[in-house]
């Protein structure tokens, strides 16, 4: 006997939101490219700050 199973298509509003994250995405960087070349830093700096900086406020938030 065999068992056959479908697979499983994401709805039309998952496939939207998936888009809508992704674009979300791109715009986020394009802004955050744009405020590096104004403070003459580059993306990978800006992106390691904000690693930085979320450590710390996990640690601040471990001692509050």
């Amino acid at each position: 006997m065999s068992v056959y199973y479908l697979n499983r298509k994401d709805p039309v509003s998952e496939m939207i939101k998936t888009v809508q994250a992704g674009m979300a995405s791109l715009s986020y960087f394009d802004h955050l490219e744009e405020i590096c070349r104004d403070v003459n830093i580059s993306l990978d700096d800006a992106i390691l700050l904000q690693r930085i900086m979320q450590a710390a406020d996990k640690v601040f938030q471990k001692y509050q």
